[in-house]
């Protein structure tokens, strides 16, 4: 009889150990957070206005696959030369499944928000009174010019960059957006097209 309680002990001891271990070992069963913020690097435009609808993630597997997921929605406009000098906007927290992740995906918005007149566009220094006014300072006068996304970056702009989710462990990363070098003229200089250039500052990893 004694020989029986102790292995029922024994069993049941054993089936409350095993989750703590699988729960303490990060490697899967609980949620982790995942923050993101923006930044530029200066540039020589007087605004550069982007859009920003959503972010998805992409998770390493156990069989090598690997799959988008939705990571939160943003559907904000921001003024990358305004995120300069260690300002940084946030973009967004989401909670993520623990594991490993391995890129990161921007989508733009083409619809304008608020008073925007375009989603994503470049403010530019004018010549003459006769250019389009949004603004004047001390007689200068400014210009708008829309920022054509091309179509193969319409499904998202990708960037390939680790990052780690822990149980009950917050990640962040932070974005720099070169506004500099992602907007492009083309066309003989008629058109404006917007090639973003981000890469991943810095990932912080708190437990």
């Amino acid at each position: 009889m004694n020989k029986l309680l102790n292995l029922v002990s024994y069993i049941l001891t054993l089936m409350l150990t095993i989750p703590l271990i699988s729960w303490s070992s990060g490697g899967g069963g609980g949620p982790g957070t995942l923050g993101i913020g923006l930044t530029d690097t200066p540039g020589e435009y007087d605004h550069v206005f982007v859009t920003i609808k959503e972010v998805h993630v992409k998770k390493s597997l156990n069989n090598g696959e690997s799959g988008w997921i939705k990571g939160f929605e943003v559907n904000e406009t921001f003024d990358l030369l305004e995120l300069q000098n260690g300002v940084i906007a946030d973009l967004g927290l989401t909670e993520l499944e623990a594991g490993k992740y391995n890129q990161l995906r921007l989508i733009l918005s083409s619809e304008p928000l608020g008073q925007h007149p375009f989603a994503n566009y470049v403010v530019i220094q004018g010549e003459v009174e006769e250019d389009y006014l949004i603004g004047q300072e001390q007689g200068e006068y400014y210009t708008t010019e829309e920022l054509k996304v091309p179509s193969g970056l319409q499904t998202g702009i990708k960037i390939v960059q680790g990052f780690t989710i822990e149980v009950g462990g917050s990640t962040e990363l932070t974005l720099d957006f070169h506004a500099e070098k992602s907007v492009v003229q083309a066309g003989n200089n008629t058109k404006w097209l917007l090639k973003p250039t981000i890469k991943v500052l810095e990932t912080v990893t708190y437990s």
